[in-house]
């Protein structure tokens, strides 16, 4: 048996996580953005290489909640952003790695896909749930057999408190059949088994860049390591290495006819070479740090993982 679970894009940690990506997108030269959301309170925080105007970034913080159906008059926004330490930007400099970490990575030849699809359900979630009076604000657990067969899918979702009995049929209708198309028939399906709840995001439960890191890499299928993708430009290991590893693991794995593999790599802070094995210490390839993050600027992570 093997189990994942995935967050929708409400959830309060992965809204601090697309605000965090958000802001990079703004920011010229590094960035290393974290966001706390505590109840009626965002905070804004971290590195970047040139400050953002306030104000844009209170209005970024806004557009946000807005696309993922909260009200952002019910939030306080505070902006607490510095630049970049210059003891660190001397030691980066413009090829070195921006952080120090090991990091994991890995391919298995179907795990991976089926773990690609339920990123793309949670994704596809987040856009049609406000279409049934559903919030986006939800996690789901799946879990397979032995022959990758969809066994049990459970997902708990906050409701609005006007949904409708049809709402919820048309709902459960539509979930049935993208989980039909993509795996398989003949699973349990639950929505809400302990009953529906109402109050989401961060005014019911706290969010925090990076908290969802597994399930925004392999979901447990690999080892974890490094530190929070979204919010970090393509300098920051965290966010390049681990995509590299991805990568790179699926091609040593067709090349080597392996069912699956999984890659390591370690960097201290400026190292501009990144040395890649195997988990069992056998060597795979030296790349320079900035083939990585180039690699890493061409081929984006999306908010829902590699």
């Amino acid at each position: 048996m093997k189990t994942f679970e995935l967050v929708l894009g409400g959830h309060p940690d992965k809204v601090c996580d697309i605000i965090a990506e958000t802001l990079k997108s703004k920011v010229e030269g590094k960035s290393a953005i974290e966001v706390a959301w505590f109840n009626d309170t965002i905070i804004v925080g971290g590195e970047v290489g040139k400050l953002l105007d306030n104000q844009l970034v209170i209005r970024t913080v806004k557009e946000v909640l807005e696309s993922l159906s909260y009200d952002p008059s019910k939030v306080v926004i505070l902006n607490f952003l510095q630049e970049q330490s210059k003891e660190i930007a001397d030691i980066v400099k413009d090829n070195g790695a921006g952080d120090n970490g090991i990091f994991f990575a890995g391919y298995h030849y179907y795990w991976s896909n089926i773990i690609r699809q339920l990123k793309a359900i949670a994704k596809q979630l987040t856009k049609t749930a406000v279409l049934h009076r559903y919030k986006t604000d939800g996690k789901f657990i799946a879990e397979f057999d032995e022959q990758a067969l969809l066994v049990k899918f459970t997902l708990n979702i906050a409701s609005d408190e006007k949904q409708t009995k049809q709402e919820k049929k048309w709902f459960k209708n539509y979930l049935i059949s993208m989980l039909d198309l993509t795996f398989n028939k003949d699973y349990l399906l639950y929505i809400n088994p302990n009953g529906d709840w109402f109050k989401c995001g961060g005014f019911a439960d706290s969010g925090l860049t990076g908290r969802k890191l597994a399930c925004d890499n392999s979901c447990g299928l690999f080892h974890q390591g490094g530190g929070a993708f979204f919010g970090k430009d393509v300098s920051k290991a965290d966010y390049s290495i681990p995509l590299y590893l991805q990568h790179k693991a699926k091609l040593y794995a067709l090349d080597n006819g392996l069912d699956s593999v999984e890659l390591k790599a370690y960097t201290i802070i400026g190292d501009e070479w990144v040395t890649i094995y195997t988990q069992d210490n056998k060597f795979i390839d030296q790349v320079e740090f900035s083939e990585i993050m180039k690699f890493a600027k061409n081929n984006p992570m999306e908010w829902t993982g590699l």
